[in-house]
């Protein structure tokens, strides 16, 4: 019959043979010599490479207010395919790392499933996240626009708020030194190009809340030299 011969002989279970047992402990390129009765040599090879199983972060149940994000990152120690279910909730379906408001107040489930390229060692996890309603709206009394990176700036801040509507600052003289729509944005004491010389000053601030309702609160605000 047909002669074989297999080489390199490491984690072969036989070298003679035309279906040998391959257990390699890491990547290995095979070739075998294969000469017929009737005088005929060929060869090929074959690649073998080792694929370890892999870990990653397991998300658990959590819950959290209305408005708030949730970040999670799986951070798998190896190359793998990732696919969320249900799709089109989350920033991105197919990413290790995702991201999800709640904007409304409910309990949603998720299913995440890892594979690696080469379909090996599927796994998959299953969480919920509970939303729950929390409204809140609040506006420091004191800031230190010091320059120590503490309480530098002031900000309207609060739970469930949807949208800041107004947050507009007075000096004692009626002066507007700030205005602003924009939740991420705050004051810093700077006014006309200058830290304001004025220690205490007048705020009002309108915001929806998730679900419609209007918040406001006026105030006084001090700055603290």
């Amino acid at each position: 019959g047909d002669a074989y011969a297999w080489s390199p002989p490491e984690g072969l279970s036989a070298t003679d043979i035309y279906n040998p047992i391959a257990n390699p402990q890491d990547d290995i390129t095979y070739k075998v010599v294969v000469e017929t009765k009737y005088g005929c040599i060929d060869s090929a090879s074959v690649d073998i490479i080792i694929h370890e199983d892999f870990t990653y972060n397991i998300p658990q149940d959590t819950t959290m207010y209305i408005g708030q994000e949730y970040e999670f990152d799986l951070d798998p120690n190896a190359d793998v395919n990732i696919l969320w279910n249900p799709g089109g909730i989350l920033d991105c379906d197919d990413c290790q790392t995702i991201n999800y408001k709640a904007t409304n107040d409910s309990l949603v489930c998720f299913e995440v499933t890892l594979v690696d390229p080469y379909g090996c060692y599927p796994k998959t996890s299953e969480f919920c996240i509970t939303v729950l309603k929390r409204f809140s709206l609040d506006v420091p009394q004191v800031f230190t626009p010091n320059g120590d990176g503490v309480n530098d700036i002031v900000f309207v801040r609060g739970w469930g708020i949807k949208e800041l509507l107004e947050f507009t600052i007075f000096n004692r003289w009626g002066e507007i030194v700030y205005s602003s729509k924009d939740l991420l944005e705050g004051w810093d004491g700077v006014y006309k190009g200058r830290m304001s010389n004025d220690e205490t000053f007048v705020y009002q601030v309108a915001v929806e809340f998730y679900g419609g309702r209007i918040g406001t609160k006026k105030g006084y605000l001090s700055i603290l030299k």
